[in-house]
């Protein structure tokens, strides 16, 4: 008897379409939360949004387009929207960021098709990077400002900070 595949499932930035950009800093817990089982990341899905995600402790293994990436602390890896992903394991003691963007995000940021060429020359080829101690302190804290938008009140405000904290992430 012929094992099945599972079914490629397509996922979202957010319900209703109106999220360009979100930024979140996850754990294993997390993942095993209400919230993340309508995802189910642990099965093979495409996403409608580009993501960089970013370890800071433990370990992750990840599928990229059927390649097999470990993640481990001070590691970046970026994936576009048309790749297959699938989370394979999680440590338990794994925490990451992960920022979630559509390309109207860049498009509005005004980050130029350059900028856009390069970003999807990186994550076509090799995606991975070990990051070094410095690079790590730069990214965490344009990070936390990026974060920080999740939960502002004035959205129109800490829209502008977290377009240039993502546009010198690029850079």
């Amino acid at each position: 008897m012929k094992k099945k595949s599972p079914q490629i499932t397509s996922h979202h930035l957010s319900e209703d379409d109106s999220r360009e950009f979100i930024v979140f800093h996850i754990n294993k817990r997390l993942l095993s939360s209400k919230e993340f089982k309508p995802y189910d990341i642990f099965n093979p899905f495409k996403s409608d949004f580009f993501a960089v995600l970013m370890v800071h402790e433990g370990s992750i293994d990840i599928n990229l387009n059927l390649q097999h990436f470990r993640l481990e602390k001070n590691n970046l890896l970026a994936f576009a929207p048309n790749m297959i992903k699938r989370l394979i394991s999680i440590s338990d003691d794994c925490k990451f960021y992960a920022i979630l963007y559509k390309s109207s995000f860049l498009v509005n940021a005004n980050i130029r098709e350059f900028h856009q060429d390069v970003y999807d020359l990186s994550v076509s080829g090799m995606p991975l990077y070990n990051l070094a101690l410095h690079e790590i302190k730069i990214l965490n804290n344009l990070i936390e400002v990026m974060l920080l938008r999740n939960h502002a009140e004035d959205a129109n405000m800490n829209d502008a900070v977290v377009k240039h904290s993502f546009f010198n992430l690029y850079v």
